[in-house]
């Protein structure tokens, strides 16, 4: 259904000539019908991980910049859904609440969600841990997905550009929602809160703005790569 009422739009402004000077861009064009669902990472009892003072709790800085992504992204024009708005888990969303372990309804739950709404791009927000000297942000992707892999080299460049470190895309062959997801995801490491400049930067407006805005521009840039 969905690519149906996007050809037909299509078809529309070539007939009616918007696509030549003076119509929409072609940036307006790659963001027709186009849904992404976001994925605050862990939530409810999964605290994820933790600063080294414990004072910051991963899963709440997944959810914080993932409300300030969403809108970032409808004000772009997207069709955007989080996977959770509130300090939950997402086991509600399992197709098979039998499942004994929590934890796995959980990650099932993410999946089916993005499935139910029929997404185009899931971008999952985690927050890493290392070593002191590990830094910046990062993205993991789908091996096998040609969309996924592009998705992520793109949004790595921008952040990359933004921050002067030189991270590279990393492949994700034992997470969850990257191996059983048939729709491209792209998890994003937004930083690390082992890392005490990581730590403070990422729990400030000004710091989350700018990983927004790449993670924004990364999106429009891939989105417009599928039609160009």
């Amino acid at each position: 259904m969905k690519k149906s009422i996007y050809v037909f739009i299509m078809v529309v402004l070539v007939a009616t000539g918007c696509m030549a000077a003076g119509g929409p861009s072609v940036f307006a064009v790659a963001k027709v019908g186009k849904v992404i669902v976001i994925d605050p990472g862990h939530g409810g009892i999964d605290g994820g991980t933790q600063s080294a003072q414990g004072d910051y709790l991963e899963k709440n800085l997944n959810l914080e910049v993932s409300r300030k992504l969403k809108q970032a992204l409808e004000d772009k024009g997207f069709t955007v859904y989080l996977t959770r708005e509130e300090d939950t888990d997402v086991t509600q969303h399992a197709p098979n609440s039998a499942v004994k372990s929590r934890h796995r309804r959980d990650l099932m739950g993410r999946v089916e969600f993005a499935k139910q709404h029929q997404a185009n791009l899931v971008i999952s927000i985690h927050t890493n841990t290392g070593t002191k000297t590990n830094i910046g942000p990062l993205v993991i992707c789908q091996p096998e997905s040609y969309e996924s892999v592009t998705a992520a080299e793109i949004v790595q460049h921008q952040f990359n550009s933004m921050t002067g470190i030189g991270q590279h895309v990393i492949k994700g062959k034992r997470l969850y929602i990257l191996t059983h997801s048939t729709i491209p995801v792209i998890l994003v490491e937004v930083g690390f809160l082992s890392n005490p400049r990581d730590a403070y930067q990422l729990h400030t407006p000004q710091y989350q703005q700018k990983l927004i805005e790449a993670i924004v521009s990364g999106v429009n840039e891939y989105f417009v790569t599928k039609v160009s």
